[in-house]
């Protein structure tokens, strides 16, 4: 399961939606504090297709990676390439409640009052269309 998940975040890198799609459990839930969360593998997939449409890339990067059967914690950067002056770089972390090897369930500990305007604005503008 370790390979999978690294596969996972390596399909941010080229924004594909229908690779992270795949990783992700029908039922999946993803949460990010202070945001309502978005449920089923077809509402995180256009969440992720509208933010790599709107932004010039996303890279994320695992730095810790520990799997159990059924859950895994994963500590790793993100950044968001607005243009190519402008990059936000963090830090997170997030649990990921794993079934029959996908995500059932993605919690990341990104704190939305703590990203930098303008993500923060961005981000709850794509987690709330509906393109």
């Amino acid at each position: 399961m370790r390979q999978e998940l690294v596969r996972f975040f390596e399909a941010f890198e080229g924004g594909r939606t229908d690779r992270i799609a795949g990783f992700l459990h029908e039922d999946a839930v993803y949460r990010v504090e202070g945001l309502a969360g978005l449920k089923g593998r077809r509402s995180i997939a256009a969440f992720w297709n509208r933010m790599f449409q709107t932004l010039a890339a996303v890279q994320v990067t695992p730095i810790r990676l520990v799997v159990d059967r059924s859950m895994a914690l994963t500590q790793h950067h993100h950044a968001y390439v607005l243009n190519p002056q402008e990059i936000i770089r963090l830090k997170t972390m997030a649990v990921l409640d794993l079934k029959d090897g996908l995500i059932l369930a993605w919690s990341d500990t990104l704190e939305l009052n703590a990203l930098p305007d303008p993500l923060e604005t961005l981000w709850r503008r794509l987690w709330t269309a509906r393109w």
